[in-house]
C-alpha cells in the first residue's frame, strides 16, 4: 500500500520493475512451505482493540482526499470511520461525501479511515502480525504494512516498504511485497491463496537481519533475502512504522462500481509485534535512538548528574531511578504501570537554586505533572505545573525556586503504562537560558513553554489568507477546532499564512498546533500594511507538536506564520490553530 506509487503489477509473483534488475529475482526468491519459522518469539508491543475508541499512545491518524499518489477516490477522516465493538477495530468504508471534505477530483464520494504507529511504536526486526477479516468487492483495497522511519527524510522508495497483507476487489487471494530503491524503485513478493478472505486469518512477517518471510495463518507463502544488504536492501535493515488502512478506488484496483456494497467492514482483532529475546518489554519503546537534550546552553551544568536519586517505582531492574541521570539518552527510568501517582527525586547534596528542569521523555509521558522542590525531602512546593503535557523533550526555563530536592511529581499518565524519562536535568537558577536556546529569536527572547496565559485569540474567526493553492483551507487554522487544518501545497517552499486582527494590536504571544507536516524554519512576522514585514520571531529549529511562542514583543494588524524549510520534503506545513495573543 503505498503513498507514493500508482504501479502494482498483478502477478503470481512481483517482480523487479527494471530489466537491469533482474539478478534481484534470482537472488531474492521464494522458499518451500515447509521453511521453519523461528522460535522464541517474545511479545513487546500489541494492541488487542479491546476498548471503546482509539489508543492514541500508540496510533496516529491520517486525513485527506488527495488521492495519496494512487489516484484514490477515499477522504480519510478523523477517526470518524473507526467503529469498536469491545474486542474488534472495524476501518468503515462508507459511500458518503464526510463534511468538510475537499478531495483530488472534486466532491468526495467515499470515506475511510488510514492508521499509523509513527513516531509511536517502531520495530526493527521481529514478527509483525495481526487477525483480519477482509472486505471484498470492486474497489476496495485493504492493507496491513510498513514503512521505513526516516521516510519523511529519504522519501519513497529509499524508506523501503514491507507490505504485510494487500488485498483488491473480489480476488482469491492475498499479496506479500517489499518496496525499496535500487537506482530506482523496485520491488519484490508473492501471493498466498486465499478463497476465505472476509474470514479471519492471521497475516504476519517474521523479519530478521537475514530475510523477510510471510505468512497468511501458518503458511510461509514467500521469502525475501536481505543478508548484507543484497541488492540494496538496507532499507530493511533499519526501523519501521506500522500502517492500517482501507482505500477506495485508484490504480490498482479500478473503480468501484454498482456492485460495490457499502459500508464496507476491515476487521482488526489485533495488531501485536514480537522479537527475540529473554522476555516480553511490557512498555513499548521508541526503537529509533532518542535525541539527546541538544538544548543545553553552553554556559550552565546540569546539577542533577549522577547524583543520588530515588523514585516510587520501578517497572524492573531494568529501568531503575539512577537512568533517569546518567546522562544517557539510551537508559531510561521507568515507573510501575497504571498507577497515579508516581514521582522521581534527585538529592542536589546542598540547597541549590533552580531556573530550569529538562525532562526527555520516552514514549510513556506524564500528561498531567509537577515540578517540585523541597529542602528536607518532605515538604514540597511546586515550582511548575501542567496539565497538558504532550511528551517529547519539555524544556522548562524561567522557573524560580530553591531546594536541596527536585521532584517531579507525575498525577496522570498520558499512556496505559507509567512515567518514563530518557534524562531528567536540572540547571541552576543563575545562568541559565530564559528561552529554548536552540531557536533564534528576534526581539525579547521567546519562551515556549505549555503553561497558556489568560488572555483572549485574536486570531480566532478572523479574515485569513495563505500562499496559493492550499491543499486545505486556510479558514481552518483560525476556527478553534482542532480537528480541522489548514495544509499547504506540497513540496514547495516557501509558504505562509497570515490572519487580519483588523486593527494594529500588541502582540506577545502565538500558538502554533502543527500537524504532522511542520516547519523546521519558520519566522512569526507583523505588518501594519500587508506588504511591509517585521520578523519578531525567528527559529531553523523547530521540532512540530504545539510551538507555543511566548515573550514577543510586536505589533501590527497583521500576523504571518511565514515557512521557509519543511520538516517533510514530500508535503507542506500544516496547522491545526493559529493562536495570536
Amino acid at each position: 500500500m503505498k503513498s507514493w506509487r500508482n504501479n502494482k503489477l498483478q502477478k503470481k509473483f512481483i517482480i523487479p520493475l527494471s530489466l537491469g534488475l533482474i539478478l534481484v529475482a534470482t537472488l531474492i526468491a521464494t522458499v518451500p512451505a515447509a521453511v521453519n519459522a523461528q522460535t522464541g518469539w517474545n511479545l513487546v508491543w500489541s494492541d488487542e482493540f479491546n476498548g471503546t475508541s482509539l489508543d492514541m499512545s500508540n496510533w496516529v491518524i491520517e486525513t485527506g482526499g488527495g488521492g495519496w499518489g494512487n489516484g484514490e477516490r477515499e477522504y480519510y477522516t478523523n477517526g470518524q470511520n473507526l467503529v469498536f465493538n469491545g474486542s474488534t477495530m472495524t476501518i468503515q468504508g462508507r459511500k458518503e461525501t464526510p463534511p468538510g471534505s475537499s478531495c483530488w477530483y472534486g466532491t468526495c464520494t467515499y470515506s475511510s479511515s488510514r492508521l499509523k504507529t509513527a513516531g509511536k511504536r517502531e520495530f526493527k526486526y521481529g514478527r509483525i502480525e495481526a487477525r483480519l477479516s477482509i472486505p471484498t468487492g470492486q474497489g476496495l483495497w485493504p492493507a496491513f504494512w510498513t514503512l521505513g522511519a526516516n521516510i519523511g527524510s529519504v522519501g519513497w522508495p529509499k524508506s523501503g516498504e514491507i507490505d504485510i497483507m494487500e488485498h483488491i476487489n473480489n480476488e482469491t487471494q492475498t499479496h506479500g511485497v517489499i518496496h525499496w530503491d535500487n537506482n530506482g524503485h523496485v520491488q519484490f513478493g508473492g501471493v498466498a491463496p486465499n478463497s476465505s478472505v472476509s474470514s479471519f486469518h492471521t497475516y504476519a512477517v517474521e523479519w530478521d537481519s537475514s530475510s523477510i518471510r510471510w505468512y497468511m495463518d501458518s503458511n510461509n507463502f514467500v521469502t525475501a533475502n536481505i543478508l548484507n544488504n543484497i541488492n540494496s536492501t538496507e532499507e530493511f535493515h533499519l526501523p519501521h512504522f506500522i500502517l492500517l488502512n482501507l482505500a477506495i478506488g485508484g490504480a490498482w484496483p479500478g473503480d468501484p462500481n454498482t456492485s460495490t456494497v457499502f459500508p464496507a467492514n476491515y476487521q482488526i482483532d489485533y495488531v501485536r509485534v514480537y522479537q527475540q529475546g529473554t522476555g516480553p518489554t511490557a512498555t513499548p519503546t521508541r526503537t529509533n535512538t532518542p535525541s539527546g537534550p541538544t538544548n543545553t546552553p553552553s554556559g550552565s551544568t546540569n546539577i542533577a548528574l549522577n547524583k543520588p536519586v530515588t523514585c516510587s517505582s520501578t517497572e524492573n531492574a531494568g529501568t531503575p531511578c539512577s537512568a533517569a541521570v546518567d546522562g544517557s539518552t539510551t537508559t531510561r527510568w521507568s515507573s510501575a504501570h497504571g498507577v497515579d501517582p508516581q514521582w522521581i527525586r534527585v538529592d542536589l547534596g546542598s540547597t541549590q537554586s533552580i531556573g530550569r528542569v529538562l525532562l526527555n521523555w520516552e514514549a510513556a509521558y506524564g500528561k498531567s505533572y509537577q515540578i517540585q522542590t523541597s529542602n528536607d525531602g518532605t515538604n514540597w512546593t511546586n515550582i511548575y505545573s501542567t496539565t497538558t503535557g504532550n511528551g517529547g523533550i519539555d524544556d522548562l526555563t524561567g522557573l524560580s525556586g530553591s531546594g536541596r530536592y527536585v521532584r517531579m511529581n507525575g498525577t496522570v499518565r498520558a499512556t496505559p503504562y507509567g512515567y518514563s524519562l530518557w534524562e531528567f536535568e536540572v540547571y541552576p537558577g543563575s545562568g541559565g537560558p530564559t528561552a529554548t536556546p536552540t531557536n533564534t529569536a528576534v526581539g525579547p527572547t521567546p519562551t515556549r513553554t505549555n503553561t497558556p496565559s489568560s488572555s483572549t485569540n485574536k486570531a480566532l474567526n478572523r479574515p485569513v489568507t495563505c500562499s496559493p493553492n492550499p491543499e486545505y483551507a486556510c479558514t481552518n487554522a483560525v476556527d478553534g477546532n482542532t480537528g480541522t487544518r489548514w495544509s499547504s501545497a506540497h513540496q514547495i517552499d516557501p509558504q505562509w499564512i497570515r490572519v487580519d486582527l483588523g486593527s494594529t494590536q500588541s502582540i506577545s504571544r502565538v500558538v502554533l498546533r502543527w500537524e504532522a507536516a511542520y516547519g523546521k524554519s519558520y519566522q512569526i512576522q507583523t505588518s501594519n500594511d500587508d506588504v511591509n514585514w517585521t520578523t519578531i520571531y525567528s527559529t531553523t529549529t523547530g521540532d512540530g507538536g504545539v510551538d507555543d511562542i511566548t515573550g514577543l514583543s510586536g505589533s501590527g494588524r497583521y500576523v504571518r506564520m511565514n515557512g521557509t524549510v519543511r520538516a517533510l520534503t514530500l508535503y507542506g506545513y500544516s496547522l491545526w490553530e493559529f493562536e495570536v495573543y
